[in-house]
């Protein structure tokens, strides 16, 4: 269970230090509106290892309006802000990633504004530790 961020670089074991941040804006949902977007969000990574083509990460696979999963975070967590509701959902995104059995790799997308993370298997060690 991992992500490692080509960043810094070093495994990560909480959102970069928003561990805080997240715990706070999570406690204006309902257990049941936690439960929903996480397992959306799993949802994505999943797919990935179905399809390597695929991409993770939050402006890949939420490019438009909120889905019902998620958009909690926005309507209720996050007062309708929209680059504070993205940065919860990036921080959620890298704590589903630390929790997974796979090793993930965390990279800034640098092709887009603010560098948003997306996620990749670390196919060599996956291979060795996994045989995926």
């Amino acid at each position: 269970m991992a992500c490692f961020d080509i960043g810094i670089p070093a495994y990560l074991t909480d959102c970069w230090g928003f561990g805080p941040c997240l715990k706070a804006q999570l406690t204006r949902l309902t257990p049941g509106e936690v439960q929903a977007a996480y397992a959306d969000i799993e949802t994505h990574f999943d797919a990935y290892l179905a399809d390597p083509a695929k991409t993770v990460g939050v402006p890949f696979n939420y490019p438009g309006a909120w889905p019902d999963q998620v958009a909690p975070l926005y309507f209720k967590a996050c007062g309708k802000n929209e680059k504070e509701a993205a940065k919860m959902l990036g921080n959620m995104y890298c704590r589903v990633a630390i929790g997974r059995a796979e090793v993930w790799l965390s990279l800034p997308a640098n092709y887009i504004r603010g560098r948003p993370r997306h996620y990749r298997v670390d196919a060599a060690v996956n291979r060795a530790k996994f045989g995926i």
